[in-house]
């Protein structure tokens, strides 16, 4: 049992250190972690507020105040559905080149950047026990939280 208090403990404090990094670098750039987050997700196919919503797990009127400081920063746009004029879509303003060029951390490439010079037999070995850590969360999660419930 300690060896899984170990590992609780270990992703914990690796959680933290992540997430206290990268709120440090987006105060520079004076942008949010939520903000962050929905720029990833636009930048992969545009969204409605309500999917940003579901995706973040926050009240939609969260998400459209971020949304409204992310338009009014110049980092998206809203457009109305050609089909449906009720439904309206977040757009990145710019192309993705130029955003990351703004917030560089928007590159696919910042993290690992993060990792130069460390040995490739460590890269691979780490990879290899998040794609175990993720199989075994994704394959318990329903488990795990049918559980809790009880």
């Amino acid at each position: 049992m300690e060896h899984l208090v170990r590992l609780s403990d270990l992703l914990i404090q690796t959680n933290k250190l992540f997430q206290d990094i990268f709120s440090e670098v987006f105060s520079q750039y004076e942008v949010s972690n939520v903000e962050v987050f929905i720029l990833y997700h636009i930048l992969e196919s545009p969204k409605t507020i309500g999917d940003l919503s579901k995706v973040s797990a926050l009240p939609y009127s969260t998400i459209s105040g971020v949304v409204d400081r992310l338009e009014r920063d110049g980092y998206v746009v809203r457009k109305k559905d050609q089909h449906d004029r009720r439904v309206v879509w977040v757009y990145p303003a710019r192309d993705r080149a130029e955003l990351e060029s703004r917030l560089p951390f928007l590159r696919k490439t910042y993290i690992g950047e993060m990792f130069k010079g460390m040995p490739v037999e460590e890269v691979n070995q780490i990879c290899e026990s998040l794609v175990l850590i993720n199989a075994y969360l994704r394959e318990n999660r329903a488990t795990h939280a049918e559980q809790e419930r009880k």
